[in-house]
């Protein structure tokens, strides 16, 4: 079974595809490594190349916004992506470079051992879910594999260029926050765990809280936001994925020998 530390070294010295020659800092992942939520996403941005850790730019503050919007945070979960150097000029990852990480990838999955995978963008649920995911159409849909629990919704970047899918992304945080309380991931609120103003408000039905909690206007990080660098398009004419991607047992496939060509 490979170590973090193994994991670490293989990623720093890793050179199996051009993206290597143009990069800062490997970015490896960021967050718990004993999460029961990953987050895949699809590759580093300039910020994150520069500093060395997912979602740092634009979309990571963001995406900070999302996770607290429903209880979360960067200390509860896990953050990764599909590639570990960041492709020129933020473009997708091509089919090779892929393939290169997903031995990595699968060793991220292997360690964390998450009951909770959610895919941020198109390529990563591509990657992850199925190989021809529109993610336009597919967001918010829940499968269980072996398992994993897993879904996908909208890259962050892609709700800085286009904001009103953030509207569309709020209800996948919503399924999400469902999903967690199902499993017993995260606490529900109740009365008695509630502060007094929210104690004061227990009069109200329930559908009237979750309106005025939960209600898209009221969140931060639905208003708009500076346009972040990007190119992942979030369209229905995405291009299908190439014949690559995580397989179905979501497992470590003979890492060790993947190491020792590297």
């Amino acid at each position: 079974m490979i170590t973090w530390e193994q994991l670490e070294k293989t990623c720093q010295n890793c050179r199996r595809c051009k993206l290597a020659d143009g990069r800062t800092h490997v970015v490896v992942g960021d967050g718990n490594r004993g999460a029961e939520i990953m987050f895949i996403g699809e590759g580093p941005g300039r910020q994150e190349d520069l500093q060395g850790r997912p979602f740092v730019g634009p979309a990571g503050q963001l995406f900070d916004k999302m996770l607290a919007s429903i209880g979360l945070s960067r200390e509860k979960v896990y953050i990764c992506n599909v590639v570990k150097c960041r492709p020129p000029h933020n473009r997708d990852p091509e089919a090779d470079e892929k393939a290169a990480c997903l031995p990595l990838l699968r060793a991220q999955v292997s360690l964390v051992k998450p009951k909770v995978i959610v895919c941020l963008g198109r390529i990563s649920a591509q990657m992850v879910m199925w190989p021809n995911f529109r993610i336009t159409r597919e967001h918010g849909i829940w499968e269980e594999r072996k398992g994993f629990w897993l879904s996908a919704t909208y890259h962050p970047a892609a709700l800085l260029r286009d904001p009103a899918k953030k509207r569309e992304s709020w209800e996948d945080l919503k399924k999400l926050r469902e999903k967690l309380w199902e499993l017993e991931l995260l606490p529900r609120p109740s009365f008695e765990t509630a502060t007094p103003s929210q104690a004061a408000e227990s009069t109200t039905t329930a559908s009237e809280t979750e309106e005025r909690d939960w209600s898209v206007e009221d969140l931060p990080w639905v208003e708009g936001e500076a346009a972040e660098e990007s190119t992942f398009p979030e369209t229905e004419e995405d291009a299908p994925a190439a014949n690559c991607r995580l397989d179905h047992d979501l497992t470590v496939a003979d890492f060790s020998h993947w190491e020792e060509k590297s």
